[in-house]
């Protein structure tokens, strides 16, 4: 799961010129923190979900 999430976050900042300079849209410092920033924000929030729903399974299971 932290593989594909390294993989997903290099393919977007590269993507949206995050890191070389070499991406197809050229966005502004303040923008590229706000994309990131919502970025992160989304990861955390779907994490956390899927541990919510393994503790719940566990749980059941027992």
């Amino acid at each position: 799961m932290t593989i594909a999430g390294v993989a997903l976050l290099g393919l977007v900042f590269s993507l949206l010129n995050f890191q070389n300079g070499l991406g197809f849209i050229s966005l502004l410092a303040y923008w590229q923190s706000v994309i990131r920033g919502v970025f992160l924000l989304l990861v955390i929030v779907l994490q956390a979900r899927v541990l919510k729903k393994r503790v719940t399974v566990t749980k059941l299971a027992r």
